[in-house]
């Protein structure tokens, strides 16, 4: 997760096809930290901030816990997970 990742990097995921953003080599379905690829990445800094989170960035509860004009966004548990994104969206249930 990107909590285990140090100084800003984000964790990246293998989907299998050996290509990690930022990174030569081969990945083989391992998961690395990399340099965020863009400020439009999901970024997943924890429960506890630090506050308030920018865009992209969570686990946001509420509106609150997001920098000026932007929104919590309610990802849906996709996956089995429950995290909480700030966007610039608003999305209306």
């Amino acid at each position: 997760s990107d909590k285990q990742c140090l100084g800003g990097l984000v964790c990246f995921k293998s989907d299998g096809t050996g290509v990690v953003p930022g990174c030569s080599g081969d990945a083989a379905d391992r998961n690395y930290c990399t340099d965020r690829p863009s400020p439009t990445y999901l970024m997943y800094v924890g429960e506890t901030g630090p506050f308030p989170l920018s865009l992209c960035k969570g686990d946001c509860d509420n509106d609150s816990d997001c920098a000026g004009g932007l929104y919590c966004y309610d990802e849906g548990g996709r996956n089995g997970r429950k995290k909480n994104y700030c966007t610039d969206t608003q999305v209306l249930n």
